[in-house]
C-alpha cells in the first residue's frame, strides 16, 4: 500500500474548437491524460484517461491501480458525461455513457445514489472495476 506509483505529469492533448482539454477549479494527479475534454470542479487521481468530447463536473475519480504488478487505468470514453460522481479505481465508461444525469437510469444499472442535502441533485457511486 505504500509503494509509490511513478507516472509522468498530467497532460492535455488537442487544441481544436470544441475539443480542447482544460481543467477549471480542479486537481489532476500525475498520469492523467485529458484528450480534448473540459474538467470542472473535480479531482482526478493517477492513471485516468479522458477521451475527446467527454466532460467531467463536480466529481471524484480515484484513478488507476496496480494489480499484480500491472497498471490499470480508469478510462472515460469519447462523448461521456459525468456529473456529481464518485468513480472508484479501474472503471471504464464506454463511448457516450452518461453518469449522474438520470437517477433512475443510474440505479437501474446497479449504481448507488444518495441525495445531496438541501438540493434536488444526487451523488452517484461507480464501484471498482465496473464497465458501463
Amino acid at each position: 500500500y505504500n509503494y509509490p506509483m511513478h507516472y509522468p505529469p498530467a497532460k492535455f492533448v488537442h487544441d481544436a474548437p470544441g475539443r480542447t482539454g482544460v481543467a477549471y477549479n480542479s486537481i489532476l494527479a500525475d498520469g492523467v491524460i485529458v484528450s480534448g475534454a473540459p474538467i470542472r470542479s473535480s479531482l482526478l487521481g493517477p492513471g485516468i484517461y479522458v477521451n475527446s468530447y467527454a466532460s467531467i463536473e463536480s466529481s471524484y475519480l480515484m484513478g488507476g491501480d496496480l494489480i499484480g504488478g500491472r497498471r490499470t487505468e480508469t478510462t472515460i470514453g469519447r462523448g461521456c458525461r459525468v456529473r456529481n460522481a464518485i468513480i472508484d479505481k479501474g472503471v471504464r465508461l464506454n463511448e457516450g455513457t452518461f453518469v449522474g444525469f438520470d437517477r433512475e437510469q443510474d440505479e437501474a444499472r446497479g449504481l448507488t445514489t444518495a441525495t445531496i442535502a438541501g438540493s434536488s441533485d444526487y451523488v452517484v457511486c461507480v464501484p471498482k472495476g465496473m464497465v458501463l
